[in-house]
């Protein structure tokens, strides 16, 4: 599954559904992006590499929008052994929203039309990708079939936007690799609380969300508790004529796994570390329509879980900072060009290894 598009089916609608939204218009996505990150300590050094080509649909239903993401996902790991590397299809994402009022409701579906049954070598590569520390863009290459949804409330006054709402998603089995089937992961029940304040352009929020993750089973066999998560959302932006500014501070708080059965462990694919604190920043700049020239930077901070060292689970704290911008370029009135880069630095298992990361993409929205 794709965790980006899982987070905005649930969290999206509460963080957002106050603010004024476009009316729904038919348009597609293409591009494709890379994520590179080299982890060392100056003697062994080891570089993944996540190359994307996501395509995405948007269309307007009745009181509503419909969309559908997909892609192609290739990854590597090169060090001083060899490279190791696989590629295959993504799941299909299918979310579509609607407002009725002071209402918004979303409903969700992950297709599994990505790969699972990996080999080894595909395994070890896909648990890498889903570590928090090495922050991929894309998290797994697929799973089961899933499909959930959300309701938030919403209520304005004057200046002042509040809502609440909650979110369910029954996720499917699956088998992860070629010597584990029936693996079951628990389904995710998430509560979500916001409030805004507008004034002349500028826009204040805060929000707050809770997840609490239930157990995964394996051929109906308990397997393993992910920790429960509380995350806590501060965000500032300003919408002028030709200025846009957007910041925000989140912290994620995470609660202790519990490993229930001492037999295989298949993913820890949302807990792998300890609190998460994340911070991004952006201004763009509207010289002439049809012209927007953009920088942004990014800060994310992981605490060391709570693991025993020597535990398989355990991993320490890591820090990575990026920075870097764009263009995005109207052509023919409707269709826009986006061109980003961001380059970066850290480090990695308290302080051991150091990080360099590389992010580069291009995408174009064609209207219709």
């Amino acid at each position: 599954m794709i965790k980006l598009f899982t987070s905005l089916a649930i969290l999206a609608i509460a963080f957002g559904s106050l603010r004024s939204q476009p009316l729904p218009t038919l348009f597609t996505n293409a591009g494709a992006f890379v994520h590179q990150i080299t982890v060392g300590n100056g003697v062994n050094e080891t570089r993944f590499r996540q190359a994307v080509s996501p395509v995405s649909l948007s269309l307007p239903v009745a009181m509503g929008n419909l969309s559908i993401q997909g892609g192609y996902l290739y990854i590597e790991q090169r060090d001083s052994t060899g490279t190791l590397d696989a590629s295959g299809p993504l799941d299909t994402q299918v979310n579509c929203d609607w407002t009725f009022g002071r209402v918004a409701l979303s409903g969700y579906a992950n297709i599994a039309t990505g790969m699972d049954s990996l080999n080894i070598a595909e395994s070890g590569l896909a648990r890498d990708m889903s570590r928090s520390d090495l922050d991929f863009p894309i998290k797994t290459f697929g799973q089961g079939l899933d499909f959930g949804g959300a309701i938030t409330l919403g209520h304005r006054a004057e200046n002042w936007a509040l809502s609440a709402g909650g979110g369910y998603i029954v996720r499917g089995a699956y088998s992860p690799d070629e010597s584990v089937s029936g693996y079951d992961p628990g389904d995710e029940l998430t509560l979500t609380t916001g409030v805004s304040y507008a004034s002349k352009g500028w826009t204040i929020g805060l929000d707050a969300a809770g997840k609490l993750i239930y157990i995964d089973r394996l051929k109906g066999e308990a397997l393993f508790r992910n920790g429960k998560q509380m995350t806590a959302k501060g965000s500032l932006s300003y919408s002028g004529q030709a200025l846009r500014i957007d910041a925000s501070v989140t912290e994620i708080i995470r609660m202790k796994n519990r490993k229930i059965s001492d037999g295989l462990l298949i993913y820890e694919d949302r807990d792998s570390n300890g609190n998460d604190l994340r911070a991004k920043g952006k201004i763009s700049l509207t010289p002439f329509e049809g012209l927007t020239v953009f920088g942004e930077a990014q800060f994310k901070d992981v605490a060391e879980n709570s693991y025993d060292t020597g535990d398989s689970l355990f991993l320490g704290a890591a820090r990575l900072w990026s920075y870097g911008g764009g263009v995005l370029v109207t052509l023919g009135g409707t269709e826009t060009l986006t061109i980003r880069v961001r380059r970066g630095y850290g480090w990695l298992n308290n302080r051991q290894d150091d990080t360099e990361i590389l992010n580069a993409q291009v995408a174009v929205r064609l209207f219709f």
